[in-house]
């Protein structure tokens, strides 16, 4: 079964369960082409005889996607009160924002994808906090938004805005009443992060940028071409972080 199978299955089964839940019907629609490339670079880059851990796994798609290709996978949320019941999956409660697991050396993989830029907590406590979690040479797929691209840039210079990939401030604070979580915080700049990661004592093994349409039109079709013409502007960013042995 190709991922985009696998995702769709996912998502069929979970649809049920989130019938009433707006966000999840609308989240999954927007991002159903990223939960399939999501889940192509785990299996090139995660063993399936590894232990893995998903934060900010809401809403359980490529979760559900990975038991079904036989991953060993334990998902952490926010508020797992706020979720149904998922047959086979067990979801663990993290505050990432007030770190509160007292554990190590519990994954040999972590997948932390679009969810860096919604932490409002110390993110040094927190990643230094994910580093502990990891087994020696363990690694954490991480994925966020990259202010410094052709959509980021647009907005600065001609909206005003410091977001690439999102909406406005009250909107993204709003977030937290209405779905449970909170919106995006802040977006950063590849170099910013480069710098940030390596004092919190990660080693960088690869930087994988990553266009991304950001919607439909002629405008987001125009950035799109943009950013595969100059890779360095992608609107997305995948960082496949390591810990020391």
């Amino acid at each position: 079964m190709s991922p985009k199978d696998i995702i769709q299955q996912s998502i069929d089964e979970l649809s049920p369960l989130f019938s009433s839940n707006e966000w999840f019907l609308s989240y999954t629609l927007q991002h159903q082409k990223r939960f399939e490339k999501e889940l192509i670079q785990i299996e090139k880059v995660i063993p399936k005889n590894k232990s893995v851990g998903e934060f900010g796994a809401a809403p359980f798609v490529v979760t559900l996607a990975m038991k079904k290709l036989g991953y060993q996978i334990e998902a952490w949320d926010i508020a797992p009160e706020r979720i149904p019941d998922i047959p086979n999956i067990e979801i663990k409660k993290s505050d990432l924002d007030h770190w509160d697991i007292d554990e190590s050396d519990r994954y040999d993989y972590i997948i932390f994808q679009e969810l860096f830029e919604h932490l409002r907590g110390n993110l040094i406590v927190t990643m230094k906090g994910i580093l502990k979690l990891l087994k020696p040479e363990g690694k954490v797929l991480l994925s966020t938004p990259n202010l410094f691209s052709i959509m980021g840039l647009y907005k600065f210079l001609f909206k005003g805005i410091a977001y690439s990939a999102s909406s406005d401030l009250y909107h993204e604070w709003s977030k937290i009443e209405d779905q449970g979580h909170m919106g995006h915080v802040r977006e950063y700049t590849t170099k910013e992060l480069r710098i940030f990661f390596r004092k919190v004592g990660f080693e960088i093994e690869k930087v994988i940028r990553r266009p991304q349409k950001m919607g439909p039109g002629w405008r987001n079709e125009l950035f799109y071409i943009l950013e595969k013409m100059i890779p360095r502007l992608s609107s997305n960013v995948l960082f496949i972080l390591k810990k020391p042995s």
